[in-house]
């Protein structure tokens, strides 16, 4: 079991870095900040390809967090990592189906976007902060 809550945890640390490049990178599209060195288009295309990796991610993570540890205690931080996550998978999957199938709905994806940061925040507090703090003794172990 603790092989797959480290995967997991270190997967959700990595989907946490990659919203933070997606929203930096977003950024500069909408032309808030001048970070990167790259014209626009390199640039929506690292941000498009970078999004399916963290929709691939999180279809994994999720996968695993239904069916490997399913008997979870529902403590608040499960019941709140829960929410957040199907929230986080229902924009990443908003998100997918609009730039593929509904592109007049493009409008509504920086909102989407930003949402969608705040759940991977609050999947990432809500599982992977907590255990890697109990790595270096700062918190209780989770329990699974």
């Amino acid at each position: 079991m603790t092989d797959i809550v480290s995967l997991k945890s270190f997967g959700t640390t990595l989907a946490l870095g990659l919203a933070v490049l997606n929203l930096l990178t977003m950024s500069q599209l909408m032309g808030w900040i001048k970070l990167f060195r790259l014209p626009s288009r390199p640039l929506k295309l690292w941000h498009k390809r970078q999004g399916g990796v963290v929709l691939v991610g999180f279809l994994i993570i999720a996968y695993h967090c239904l069916t490997v540890v399913p008997n979870a205690v529902f403590t608040p931080r499960v019941i709140a990592h829960a929410i957040f996550g199907g929230i986080g998978l229902a924009l990443i999957l908003s998100k997918f189906c609009i730039v593929h199938l509904f592109p007049r709905l493009g409008r509504v994806l920086p909102t989407l976007g930003a949402s969608l940061f705040v759940a991977t925040v609050g999947i990432f507090l809500t599982s992977a902060l907590v255990f890697l703090l109990s790595l270096v003794g700062l918190a209780e172990r989770p329990e699974y």
